[in-house]
């Protein structure tokens, strides 16, 4: 009797060190599956990070936050379908927040699906207000619609937020040309730097700036009379020395100081590069095929398939390629590890400096199949 509780005091010892061991083990597999995953992701591979998104889904279907990240790798595939789905199930659980509505708002709109579209795109527009993207899809929306005058309205904001395709399309449907709004201090280099220091500089110049005002205004009043001695009479005569001529009174014409759209924004060359007998590169759009590239990737493509991989891409002022997405309205192949392979090598383009803040255009992967 001794012995049969000695026995099942240990296999309970056993049973517990097992299953402990055995949940660690679990616990660290879904850690490092999802650490790959996030670094499969931010390497721009997206279909390797789907799939290992899959997997730590399958192990832990209550890590939510997992399905926003799989739904921004399969928006970036052209898998709207599959990021709709993600997108919804994330809220579901988590609730609405700013960047889940608005993934979801492009998702919808390249769905065609423009009635929910234009409703997750006004209710993402209230959340945010710096995202070019979705004044220009709204834009388009209402355009569609016949609604100009709202149209209008959102490609100018778009515009005012630097995207140079609403700025031309502003300039060419509205009729206006819009400034792009500058930052209050402008940085040349490619790294930000410390804001909350520049925030501290700026204040002190504001206050000194403040001072130095007071000042000015003290001085002038112990040098002038103050207004209160001056006759109402003598403060509508202006300046005695000059005639009064009544064609001095009118206002002066107000000369617009908007520039006009720089003509290179309207340059749609092409820069054909032919890699080997397999792929061709093509790259247009906003001038960016008279652009002259400074670095480009080595691309090896092995495809049976041929057509063409298009992606969408913007170029800060400093020739990096900052943005990337695909074009999958002028995209002839739908194979995700193609897709991924141009995505990723689109951005390891170099182009030279320019003194336009931004060029947008597409880099396009012409596949010859074998």
């Amino acid at each position: 009797m001794v012995k049969m509780r000695f026995f099942t005091i240990i296999t309970l010892m056993l049973f517990t060190a097992v299953t402990a061991v055995s949940g660690q083990s679990y616990e660290e597999e879904i850690g490092f599956t999802f650490v790959k995953a996030k670094y499969l992701l931010e390497t721009d591979r997206y279909d390797e990070a789907v799939r290992e998104f899959n997997r730590v889904i399958k192990l832990n279907p209550s890590m939510e936050d997992v399905l926003a990240l799989r739904a921004y790798a399969k928006y970036q595939l052209g898998a709207y379908l599959g990021t709709k789905k993600d997108i919804l199930k994330y809220i579901e659980l988590k609730g609405i927040s700013a960047e889940s509505v608005s993934l979801l708002a492009k998702a919808e709109y390249q769905l065609s699906e423009f009635d929910a579209a234009l409703n997750s795109l006004t209710t993402a527009l209230q959340l945010i207000k710096d995202d070019a993207e979705l004044y220009e899809y709204r834009a388009t929306i209402y355009l569609d619609r016949d609604l100009k005058l709202k149209a209008c309205q959102d490609y100018e904001s778009a515009a005012r937020l630097g995207n140079n395709r609403a700025a031309i399309t502003a300039k060419k449907l509205c009729g206006v040309t819009v400034t792009p709004q500058k930052p209050e201090e402008e940085n040349t280099e490619e790294d930000e730097g410390d804001v909350t220091i520049l925030s501290d500089v700026r204040e002190k110049e504001d206050s000194s700036k403040e001072d130095s005002s007071k000042e000015d205004e003290l001085k002038s009043e112990d040098e002038n009379p103050s207004s209160s001695d001056i006759k109402e009479e003598d403060t509508m005569m202006g300046d005695p020395t000059e005639e009064e001529d009544p064609d001095l009174l009118e206002e002066e014409p107000v000369v617009s100081e908007e520039p006009a759209i720089d003509p290179r924004l309207l340059d749609d060359s092409e820069n054909e590069i032919e890699i080997d007998e397999d792929l061709l590169i093509v790259i247009t759009g906003q001038g960016l095929g008279s652009r002259e590239i400074k670095q480009q990737p080595n691309i090896l493509i092995l495809s049976d398939k041929s057509g063409d991989v298009v992606i969408d891409v913007c170029v800060s002022r400093g020739g990096r390629v900052v943005s990337t997405a695909l074009n999958q309205g002028s995209s002839t192949i739908n194979k995700k590890s193609l897709i991924s392979l141009a995505l990723r090598k689109s951005k390891e383009f170099w182009f030279e400096k320019s003194d336009l803040k931004e060029q947008c255009g597409q880099i396009v992967f012409r596949v010859k199949g074998s």
